[in-house]
């Protein structure tokens, strides 16, 4: 065969292939014993086909080298194609399916055995590895006996054969399923029996030895290619071990329990750590390898080899971590020296898959595990590590999975117990830290907060209950005389541990906490930096840029606050304390940006607590650096460095308020000039107060500039609402994230909340409203984002909803009481029904039961004052037009409680007609329901909605009156509705309503008059009583029914619809007969002919000639009409006569032919 010419190959491969592999009449066994072991290592050799090339083939190359080189590749693929379909197909091919997958002992696919072990140079042609890899994937049953068999050795060595191997075993086992078909057995097995068919395809027989050695291999190139088969091994373990513990799978499985899982797992778990090395055999490599690693950094050639041995040493921790969970545990290595290598690599090397491991690992760790803030010899602490990596990182899915540690990490140290969305807002921060110093002063001080704070947080969390108690006496007018000098908290660095994080956590005073114990702890050691900076201890450059990041980061905490007052009385203290330390005794400081980031401070403590006054420290006159500003700028600095840039925007932060508003003008242009130095206008925003042209301009400028700067550039000013500023507003809430949504909540809302605790404004009501808007826009976002970006945090919209629902504002202002103050009242009014369109939004699209349980606060409290409201008005005949709870209500209904809703509707239906029915009239000349009424049709309409609630009589009654009073569209499909599905009530009304339809008829009226008739013997005795007294009493009212024929008709036709029936059912009496006991005024007078006869006399002719006139929706049951009467009273000259007028007109295109029929 290998010296054949190629046509002879094409001809005998399809031939084989159509006329016995795919033939129906050639058995299994003939083809076994026709492709048997010699038969298919001789089929093998064409992989290396050598003969002449005698046809042609699709190959634009002309010369005999191309050609024979297509024609190798040509007849490579026709072999390889016929063995797959030969070796895997089962129901063609010569395999047979092991039940047991080579459990049992029995070879049941012989042949394919010892071919496999023919295929000599599988580990070095592609083609042969994909058929072997195809084969045993086929035939798993294989793959522990191929393994012992095959020539190929897998003693880890340092060469390209054994290389090549390792890549052929990989291959095969990521070929198999993720999940073994045992599973799928229709039998059960023991669970002993299980484990061992799912190791023969998640674990090669041969892992052991090749791990055992090959993790300890001196060469990193071996270590890492060990370390790629572990992971393959690692991964496969894990999704079955996934698969065995999903319990919503196993619940109501056939053939398993969930017992019965558990035992698996057990038992799958210890076989698989007898197979793999113990985890301490890992550490040694992973120490092994970061040796080599140091050993090779200064070498000026990439360490490609050694690089991946980290990554897959790491990445084989992390998988052992999640699959062997208690073995990773029995280590007492100090995983936190994980952290100090991979945070080097992703500074110094931008390398980040090590990282992701190392992070991902230190996560998964139980607390108390890792010493975060232990400094070792000559290394920052693992917390300092993190926040290095996180502030300076650009890799954004790093930033994210150190974001994750990092709360995990701050929440551990018992510093923000209680209040954990803080830490989102000081991580937020972090990342806006831009230089390498900068992040190096800012992260040495917040390392050493958390490493003094995590010995002993409750000394800084009783502060912050101290303030907040404070607080709750305070008064505008009423402070405490007594200046509180700062106690200065017990040196705790003699603690024995300095991890003990004091486990048995005491209480504190309020187990809701405004702001975090971070906030006094980072105060307070500021206050010793800025102490050393002042005795010239420490240079200016370390404050500054440490209050450069606080700034900022305690105005958002700030801006964000339910009640702010706690937190101005904290900075009070602290910029107290720091006056009476600070404060040059002799000579007054030069300007530096940390005293103007203080004074700040202490204006916007002023601007929250007017009656106290704060201390400021007093520096020399800003004189020279205006001047000096004013020239730079004058002398245009658009080529000026970033670093001269960052310079100017420190002196901008040195100037004091007056001096700033100099030159900010100045500054803006000289930003505007320079797209690159935009982001140092908006920085200097964050901390400083800018006159408004430079805010609007800004905020025109920039594609998005923070909510809570706008908020704090905004206090006390219009700038908020002006248009070009609310635009930008609306464009930063469009580009929000993750937590950022709740904290723009917070700000909006503290926002709202000194707009309403501040009535003096003229712009008052005007304001609440854009508040509002801007609340939706977020919650329209935070929708928009929750349902597109599948990484979103979970439960983000949840919190945005109730962090709206429960604020106090809006609880205390919905549908405040009354307090004669107009002003007062009209804030009221407007923020209930701003509240209620928020609320009717955020239901129409929540799913959230906690949501729905806040919204049941604000309906309770409307449903208590609508109920009052209803109790003053029963009496009366007028409802107040200005009715609040009312209106509220109209809007809540929808997702009110169905019992609630049932309550005010049997409260509304006692009042008077005059009250539901309203001063305007319809298009008809009838009066429109009122907004009682029409909350009362509503409350209707919703429990016929499914709620299960039983609609009281009285309601229903009082509905029936109100139709007659008025044509109101939605009252009336609530009446036909109530008398289609509530069986009861047709009998329940009164003979007289029926008989007050008919006498004064409107569309609506008539069409109940008809569905009582229809449902009711009753209510057609009343009829035929009616009809009585029109046709035998009177010419005039023979003459009325006649003349308002076309008012009537739904009733007519329902009528001699029931006569019909009763006719060909009962006989003609039965129609119009009750009982002998209901006495003879209850009796049938005219029978239903006398009717027609009477309508058949007067109108017959007026009728033909408007339903052959008219289309049929303006006359709509007029052929039903008119056809009764023809058939009943009508003679053979009336009816050939209107055939006569009926079949010219069928016969034109133009009329619809539906209504004939």
């Amino acid at each position: 065969l290998p010296g054949d010419h190629l046509s002879t190959i094409q001809l005998l491969l399809t031939t084989l292939r159509d006329q016995v592999v795919r033939s129906e009449f050639v058995s299994k066994t003939a083809k076994i014993h026709l492709f048997g072991n010699p038969a298919l290592r001789q089929l093998s050799l064409l992989y290396n086909w050598a003969g002449r090339v005698d046809v042609a083939v699709d190959s634009q190359e002309t010369s005999e080298g191309e050609q024979r080189k297509e024609g190798r590749r040509l007849v490579r693929q026709l072999v390889h194609d016929f063995l797959l379909e030969l070796c895997c197909d089962f129901k063609n091919g010569i395999n047979f399916h092991d039940k047991t997958f080579g459990t049992s002992g029995k070879n049941m696919n012989q042949v394919l055995h010892r071919f496999l072990l023919d295929l000599r140079q599988a580990n070095r042609d592609p083609l042969l590895a994909q058929l072997v890899v195809r084969v045993l994937k086929a035939c798993p049953d294989l793959l522990n006996r191929y393994l012992s068999d095959v020539p190929f050795s897998f003693s880890p060595r340092p060469s390209a054969q054994w290389t090549d191997n390792m890549a052929l075993l990989t291959e095969i086992y990521r070929s198999q399923p993720d999940l073994s078909p045992v599973f799928d057995l229709p039998d059960p097995r023991p669970a002993e029996e299980v484990v061992s068919m799912v190791m023969v395809s998640a674990v090669p027989s041969v892992v052991r030895p090749v791990a055992a050695q090959g993790i300890k291999h001196a060469d990193p190139s071996v270590r890492a290619t060990t370390c790629a088969l572990l992971v393959c091994v690692l991964q496969r373990s894990f999704k079955v071990i996934c698969h065995c513990q999903d319990m919503q799978l196993w619940t109501d499985h056939p053939v398993y329990s969930v017992q019965d899982m558990e035992r698996v797992v057990v038992l799958f778990c210890e076989a698989l750590a007898k197979m793999l090395p113990d985890i301490n055999t890992i550490i040694s490599a992973w120490q092994a390898s970061r040796k080599q690693d140091k050993t090779t950094k200064s070498s000026a050639e990439p360490q490609t080899d050694v690089l991946s041995d980290v990554e897959g040493i790491l990445h084989v921790l992390r998988l052992y971590q999640q699959v062997l969970p208690d073995h990773f545990l029995q280590s007492n290595y100090d995983f936190g020296k994980l952290l100090h290598d991979a945070a080097a690599w992703v500074v110094s090397r931008e390398l980040t898959l090590p990282w992701l491991h190392v992070v991902n690992i230190l996560g998964r760790l139980p607390k108390g595990r890792i010493r975060w803030h232990k400094e070792e010899k000559g290394l920052r602490t693992a917390c300092y590590q993190l926040m290095q990596v996180f502030s300076g990182t650009s890799d954004l899915q790093v930033a994210m999975e150190t974001r994750k540690l990092l709360v995990k990490v701050l929440g551990d140290t018992g510093l923000f117990d209680h209040t954990m969305a803080e830490t989102e807002l000081w991580l937020r921060h972090l990342r806006l830290l831009e230089t390498s110093e900068e992040r190096d002063h800012v992260l040495m001080f917040l390392d050493k907060v958390l490493t003094r704070g995590v010995r002993n947080p409750y000394p800084f969390a009783d502060k912050v209950a101290e303030m907040t108690i404070e607080a709750s006496t305070f008064t505008a007018g009423e402070v405490s005389s007594t200046e509180h000098d700062l106690e200065a908290t017990p040196d705790l660095n003699a603690s024995p541990d300095d991890e003990d994080t004091l486990e048995d956590a005491r209480q504190a005073s309020s187990s809701l906490l405004p702001f975090s114990a971070f906030v006094p702890a980072l105060l307070e050691d500021c206050r010793a930096v800025i102490q050393k900076v002042v005795e010239g201890t420490a240079p200016p450059a370390v404050v500054n840029d440490i209050h450069g990041f606080l700034t900022p980061a305690i105005l958002d905490l700030l801006y964000s606050q339910t009640d702010p007052v706690p937190l101005c009385l904290t900075l009070r203290q602290h910029l107290s304390a720091l006056h009476s330390e600070a404060s040059a005794p002799s000579s007054k400081l030069p300007p530096q940006p940390w005293i103007s980031d203080c004074s700040t401070l202490a204006q916007t403590v002023s601007e929250f607590l007017p009656a106290i006054e704060v201390p400021r420290i007093e520096t020399l006159p800003c004189a020279k650096l205006v001047k000096k500003l004013e020239k730079d700028f004058a002398g245009g600095l658009n080529e000026a460095s970033g670093e001269a840039r960052r310079g100017l925007f420190q002196l901008m932060r040195s100037l004091d308020r007056a001096s700033l508003e100099d030159v900010a003008e100045p500054f803006l242009h000289f930003c505007l000039k320079t797209p690159d130095s935009l982001g140092f206008a908006v920085k200097l925003a964050k901390s400083r107060r800018l006159p408004e042209p430079v805010v609007t301009t800004l905020s025109q400028s920039c594609k998005v500039v923070p909510i809570a700067t706008i908020l704090f550039q905004s206090t006390n000013r219009q700038l908020l609402h002006q248009e070009d500023v609310k635009d930008a507003v609306v464009a930063s809430i469009k580009l929000l994230k993750d937590s950022e949504f709740v904290f723009s909540v917070k700000c909006f809302l503290l926002s709202l909340k000194r707009e309403v605790d501040c009535l003096s404004s003229p712009h008052t009501i005007s304001n609440i409203a854009d508040h509002f808007m801007f609340l939706r826009e977020i919650l329209k976002t935070s929708r928009e984002v929750q349902s597109q970006d599948v990484d979103a945090e979970h439960g983000m919209l949840e919190d945005v909803e109730t962090t709206i629902l429960k604020h106090p504002t809006l609880t205390n202002w919905f549908l405040k009481p009354k307090t004669g103050d107009g002003k007062t009242d009209a804030v009221s009014d407007t923020i209930s029904e701003e509240i209620c369109e928020t609320v009717v939004d955020i239901m129409h699209h929540t799913h959230s039961e906690s949501t729905r349980e806040c919204v049941q606060h604000f309906i309770d409290k409307n449903v208590t004052e609508l109920r009052q409201e209803i109790q003053s008005f029963e009496k009366k005949n007028k409802w107040s037009e200005n009715s609040s709870p009312l209106k509220m209500f109209s809007g809540l209904l929808f997702c009110a409680e169905a019992k609630v809703v049932k309550e005010v509707v049997e409260e509304l239906s006692k009042l008077r007609l005059s009250v539901l029915l309203g001063p305007k009239k319809t298009s008809s000349g009838a009066p429109s329901l009122h907004l009682c009424g029409q909350v009362l049709v509503s409350g209707m309409k919703t429990l016929l909605g499914g709620t299960g609630e039983q609609v009281p009589s009285s309601c229903f009654q009082q509905l029936l009156k109100l139709l007659q009073a008025t044509d109101d569209q939605d009252l009336k499909t609530t009446v036909l509705k109530l008398l289609e599905t509530q069986s009861v009530f047709p009998a329940e009304v009164d003979g007289k309503i029926l008989e007050s339809c008919l006498q004064n008829p409107t569309e609506s009226s008539v069409e109940v008059a008809a569905l009582l008739v229809e449902q009711s013997l009753e209510h057609r005795v009343h009829l035929q009583q009616f009809l009585t007294r029109h046709v035998e009493s009177t010419a005039d009212g023979r003459e009325k029914l006649c003349l308002q024929w076309r008012t009537y008709l739904p009733v007519l036709n329902t009528y001699f619809r029931q006569a019909e029936r009763a006719k060909n059912t009962d006989g003609p009496e039965q129609m119009c007969q009750v009982s002998a006991d209901r006495g003879p005024e209850q009796m049938c007078q005219v029978s239903a002919d006398q009717v027609g006869r009477a309508l058949y006399e007067r109108c017959y002719q007026e009728m033909v000639h408007s339903i052959l006139a008219e289309e049929e929706d303006t006359l709509p049951g007029g052929v039903e009409l008119v056809a009764w009467l023809l058939r009943r009273r009508a003679v053979a000259m009336d009816t050939k006569e209107f055939l006569e007028k009926l079949i010219p007109m069928l016969s034109s295109p133009n009329v619809a032919l539906r209504r004939w029929h």
